[in-house]
């Protein structure tokens, strides 16, 4: 099993790119002396042109490095919030401040999948039409089953030529998404007709749907509600996969995140003298919509959540999550 964990990790966390880009203020961690604080101060500087470089600044950028084991840097620049009309209103970002990690969610949910497989509930290499309750096949390869850890491993044959999200209002199952004949089947362009399941590496969005749909039915919790009780709150890691459900507190410190881009022509260029285009996570005038109805059914559409992308962490929560798997999951 240890071997078994090891290896869908590793693949786990190549999908996840860089580990932060965002905002960010200070904080470093040292004990040696002078000489250290010169390099930090040096690490600083350096940080602080690489946000403000013009012509390419960013909104702000959170920094966390660690040596043996334990944090050797931290540091925050720029603004988690930008009011463009008073700068003076805008939010420094810092080391409570919360991001949209993107696809770096995937190794989170990975995690939670991890933790049912140990617990006896899910299987690595069972075919999941059992855990879904409907024909899980590719019609192109109908008699290839499909697994768990093809879909953690994006060997499953699923594109995003279809999409990956849908919404509580359209009253999704997934049957209807990936049966033939279901009303959101379409042209099935989600399965690949080149390469059955397990045989091509694809990267994709919404198999990571349907390994939160998974989650959800084989316990029967919402995949949000369930990331927290499986691996959020063991781990002490602030945020979560619903802003919705985010206290007031965690709330006001997510960043928003932005771009330089405005409309030229029918299509967006950067425009690097304009003012900062929030793009997520704005909350400054109305709170986040509740993605899921009260009446909605666990493990009909776990793509509600966002298993691929919709988690929020703080840099130090994901040094957290880094220090976990470097210690075989202490």
């Amino acid at each position: 099993m240890r071997t078994q964990r090891r290896a869908v990790l590793r693949t786990l966390l190549g999908a996840g790119a860089l580990l932060f880009g965002g905002n960010a203020l200070a904080k470093t961690h040292d004990s040696k002396g002078s000489r250290k604080r010169s390099n930090n101060l040096q690490l600083d500087g350096t940080l602080s042109v690489i946000v403000d470089y013009p012509g390419y600044q960013l909104a702000s950028l959170s920094v966390l490095a660690m040596r043996g084991g334990k944090v050797v840097y931290e540091q925050q620049f720029g603004h988690k919030w930008i009011d463009n009309d008073n700068p003076s209103n805008s939010k420094p970002a810092d080391s409570a401040t919360l991001y949209r990690i993107a696809s770096i969610s995937k190794t989170i949910t990975g995690l939670g999948a991890m933790k049912l497989v140990e617990q006896g509930k899910l299987d690595l290499d069972a075919d999941v039409s059992q855990y879904l309750g409907f024909t899980f096949r590719n019609p192109h390869f109908g008699d290839e089953l499909i697994t768990l850890r093809q879909l953690l491993c994006h060997t499953s044959s699923i594109r995003d030529d279809a999409g990956y999200y849908w919404d509580a209002k359209s009253n999704t199952h997934l049957r209807e998404v990936f049966t033939p004949g279901g009303k959101l089947y379409g042209k099935g362009a989600m399965w690949s007709k080149r390469a059955a399941p397990g045989r091509f590496f694809q990267y994709a969005n919404l198999p990571w749907g349907v390994i939160g749909t998974i989650m959800e039915a084989v316990t029967r919790e919402r995949f949000d509600r369930l990331m927290r009780r499986l691996i959020l709150d063991p781990m002490r890691l602030v945020g979560g996969f619903h802003p919705a459900d985010l206290s007031p507190r965690d709330l006001a410190n997510v960043a928003t995140l932005y771009r330089k881009r405005q409309g030229v022509n029918g299509r967006e260029v950067w425009n690097s003298a304009g003012p900062w285009v929030a793009q997520v996570d704005d909350y400054s005038k109305n709170p986040p919509e509740p993605r899921a109805t009260s009446d909605y059914v666990p493990g009909t559409n776990g793509t509600l959540f966002g298993p691929q992308g919709n988690c929020r962490l703080t840099a130090q929560g994901l040094g957290r999550v880094m220090l976990m798997l470097m210690d075989e999951g202490q």
